[in-house]
């Protein structure tokens, strides 16, 4: 059984130089710092073993950002292909994505190189694994591609070139710089809040002024002894100091 590190070893080189040279025109194009991730990312010597020899996970994107958000893998064939062909995708490159979209919150771009004759770059074109082509390609509504291209099997899922996930490079990138830029302060957030404080300023210390006595109960007026609640009171010789009382009674 042929091995596939062996069948590919002649493109080594080539296909790590694409892979220095696209991350750099996306880092180039989106001010994102970009740091190799994956296993071999950013060499051109082959490593002896497979992903699951270091303890990485296979299919891990080529490269991610500093700031951890974006992952970024550069895949596509190396001989030339029609642009208006389906973009073919290996199918652990697409579950590391899952993976990692739901471990770490990163979102993972596939940034798929295909080869144009005459032309010593190609196209690149940027694809966004995100929720909603995850989530199509778990219900089975993309194409599984069986092929022999080097004397054993491989599976690719096939993505349209039509497909709404997929942007040019320029647009793709645009898009990137956009999401990733950094937030501007909510204008309910004033900058003066954020200016250094004021000089203290001297103030006399308070003046604890005392409290107040308890003021005495109301007194309780009651009924004379003797007195018929509701009945009139018996005539009695005027007295100015007691006028108040009666008329209270």
């Amino acid at each position: 059984m042929p091995d596939f590190k062996s069948a590919y070893a002649a493109s080594w080189a080539q296909a790590a130089a694409r892979e220095i040279r696209i991350a750099a025109e996306i880092a180039s194009a989106t001010g994102i710092a970009l740091e190799p991730y994956g296993l071999g990312a950013g060499t051109a010597g082959r490593i002896e073993g497979y992903s699951r020899d270091y303890g990485d996970r296979a299919g891990s994107a080529d490269y991610r950002s500093r700031c951890g958000r974006l992952h970024i893998e550069v895949t596509g064939p190396l001989k030339p292909v029609s642009p208006l062909a389906d973009l073919w995708v290996r199918p652990d490159k697409i579950i590391a994505a899952a993976d990692e979209f739901e471990e770490t919150g990163a979102a993972t771009i596939l940034a798929h190189n295909t080869p144009t004759p005459g032309s010593s770059v190609g196209i690149t074109r940027l694809v966004r694994l995100d929720a909603g082509l995850l989530a199509r390609w778990r219900a089975g509504a993309l194409r599984t591609v069986v092929a022999r291209p080097r004397g054993f099997v491989e599976i690719y899922i096939a993505i349209s070139a039509a497909d709404p996930a997929i942007l040019s490079l320029r647009d793709g990138c645009a898009a990137l710089r956009r999401e990733l830029a950094p937030r501007p302060l909510s204008p309910w957030l004033a900058p003066r809040r954020f200016a250094p404080p004021a000089a203290a300023v001297s103030r006399p210390a308070p003046r604890l002024v005392p409290a107040a006595a308890p003021r005495a109960p109301a007194p309780v007026i009651v009924a004379a002894p003797g007195r018929i609640p509701g009945a009139l009171p018996r005539p009695a010789r005027f007295n100015p100091f007691r006028q108040r009382e009666r008329v209270a009674a």
